[in-house]
Parts: structure tokens; C-alpha cells; sequence
């Protein structure tokens, strides 16, 4: 498969990087972008095991730090002059490193979205195969980030605040998209508060497993078919120590301490440290601090949070 992705290369006159990838425990070498050697690897999975039921996970880097190293071509077709890998011969790497981010680097949205064209190809070529090998109607497709946008590399989050390293809506407000034509409804938007969490559990009742009892998640099977449009978690909860985060309905408890400084001016996000209460129905981009007008609301997120934090320290005795 990736001598087939280096010869279609080739011939268009495509320069490709050389990757070190590791196999399970072997590390070997292949010549090629890393966005589509993945997809690649996932449709020779997918034609290896269409017999059979199967579970893929596809985690693609895309569209992860860095973001220049997109193939030459590209960068040519969009007139774009990209940036040099660190070399420590000739600057420190956190220089190098600002270079890149926002608001130093004039390409950096085009660079961003380079990184998300390619995703989205490679996405569309696992859907296309499945549609070509008759599995689509019969395959769960999910689609999810692990963190919100990262804003110094120019994502955009709005209407939300903030940036992947942080707590805001921005940060941890995420993409599920999720498919299976024979069960689910098409076409909806819900606004259930789930969590990734609840990923596994649901899969294992699409499926007729046990779902395991020692996990937080739930299953949300009856949400996506349309017989319970009111599941969802009464509260979630987030804590780094140096930020905290919980969420109950339409309010949210957002709490930054200094500890979170070193972090974010490193990475360079915005951040307001101390505590803030938001209405994320009527607020979703967290511009008004509600503590003081509502206490009682606020005091009760505290001690969801001190009893979750509580449970968390008990069962890790």
C-alpha cells in the first residue's frame, strides 16, 4: 500500500517526506504524508476484514501541530511558502516554535486548512470504500477530536471561547458526528450533553455486548435511534488541577489558578484566571461572569465538584 501511495506520487511529481512509523513493537521506514498513508492503511484493513464484523480506530494526526509540513506540491498549488523543519544548529527550538504560531505566522490559517483538506479526502475515501464494498449501511461511523481547536496554530472555535490547553467552551466542545444508516435517524442536530465517554458503551449495545459496569459513560443507543431524545449526563466534570470545569445543564463552573499560567503563555492561548459562572444557553462564548449573581447556582457546581473530585480520590486508594 505505501509503495502504491509513493508511485501515485511520483507520478505527479510529488515530493514526499521519509516517515519512521512503528508496527506494534517493529520500526521501520516508508516515504510518504502521514494524513494519507493512515487512509491508506485503513481501506487495506477495512478490504482485509469486510467478511467479518470489525472495529477500526483511525486516529489521524491531522490537523495537529505542525501544521506546515504539508507535501511540496500543495504548497506550490497554493502559493504558499510554508515554514523549515527546527534546526537546532541554528535557533532555539521555542523560537522556532513561535514562529509558527498565532499571530507570527502570516500563512497560518491556509497552513491549518491544508492540514484539514487532506483529513477530509482521507475521510471520504474510507466512506467511498465502504459504500463501494456495500458496508456503509451496516457500519457505525464515528467521527470526534479528542480536544477543542487549537487556536495558536489558527483554528477557529467560534462561536465558542478559547483554545484546545484550556477549559473554555473552545477548549473541550467538540465534534461527534455519528452515523449508521440501518438504526440511527439521519439529518438530526441534538444538543444532549454526552461526552466522549459515552462512545464505548454505546458501541457495545449497537452491538450485543455487555457493557462493562466499572465505566462513567452511558449508553446513548436510544438517543441516536429516536426513542429517548432526553438521555443525556445531569452533570460532567474536568479538573487538571491547574483548571477545573463542570458542566449541569445550561450552566457551567469555570476556575483557572496560577498553576495553568506556565502552561498557556508556553502555548500561547488566552486564559482569565479565578473563578466564573456561565449560562452557556444564553452565553456560549463565555463573555459574562454570572458568580455574583447567582451563588446558590455557583455553590452547588462547587460541591458537584469537591464529590466528584472526592469519589475520584477514594476509588484510586
Amino acid at each position: 500500500a505505501f509503495q502504491k501511495v509513493k508511485e501515485e506520487h511520483h507520478k505527479k511529481g510529488q515530493s514526499l517526506r521519509q516517515q519512521a512509523f512503528w508496527k506494534n513493537k517493529s520500526k521501520f521506514d516508508t516515504i510518504g504524508f502521514s494524513t494519507e498513508i493512515f487512509g491508506v492503511k485503513a481501506r487495506n484493513f477495512i478490504h482485509k476484514n469486510k467478511n467479518n464484523p470489525f472495529f477500526l480506530q483511525v486516529s489521524f494526526n491531522a490537523v495537529h501541530n505542525f501544521t506546515h509540513q504539508l507535501p511540496k506540491e500543495y504548497l506550490e498549488k497554493k502559493g504558499l511558502k510554508g515554514l523549515e523543519d527546527w534546526d537546532p544548529a541554528k535557533e532555539e527550538y521555542y523560537d522556532w516554535y513561535q514562529k509558527a504560531r498565532y499571530p507570527n505566522n502570516p500563512e497560518g490559517r491556509a497552513l491549518y486548512l491544508g492540514q484539514l483538506d487532506y483529513l477530509d479526502t482521507e475521510i471520504g475515501k474510507i466512506t467511498s470504500y465502504l459504500k463501494e464494498e456495500h458496508l456503509l449501511e451496516n457500519t457505525i461511523l464515528i467521527f470526534i477530536s479528542d480536544n477543542g481547536g487549537s487556536t495558536p496554530i489558527y483554528a477557529n472555535n467560534a462561536p465558542f471561547k478559547g483554545s484546545k490547553y484550556t477549559l473554555y467552551e473552545g477548549g473541550i466542545r467538540v465534534p461527534l458526528i455519528i452515523t449508521y444508516p440501518q438504526n440511527f435517524q439521519k439529518g438530526k442536530t441534538l444538543n444532549n450533553v454526552v461526552s466522549a465517554m459515552d462512545i464505548l458503551p454505546t458501541i457495545c449495545a449497537a452491538t450485543g455486548i455487555d457493557i462493562p459496569s466499572n465505566i462513567d459513560g452511558i449508553n446513548m443507543y436510544d438517543v441516536l435511534n429516536g426513542t429517548n431524545n432526553k438521555l443525556q449526563h445531569e452533570f460532567l466534570v474536568w479538573d487538571n488541577n491547574a483548571q477545573t470545569a463542570v458542566r449541569k445543564g445550561s450552566w457551567k463552573l469555570r476556575t483557572a489558578s496560577d498553576k495553568a499560567k506556565s502552561n498557556s503563555e508556553y502555548e500561547m492561548v488566552e486564559m482569565e484566571y479565578g473563578t466564573y459562572l456561565y449560562n452557556l444557553e444564553n452565553d456560549p462564548g463565555e463573555t459574562t461572569n454570572l458568580a455574583k449573581q447567582y451563588p446558590k447556582i455557583m455553590n452547588e457546581l462547587k460541591n458537584i465538584h469537591q464529590a466528584w473530585r472526592t469519589e475520584i480520590n477514594e476509588t484510586n486508594q
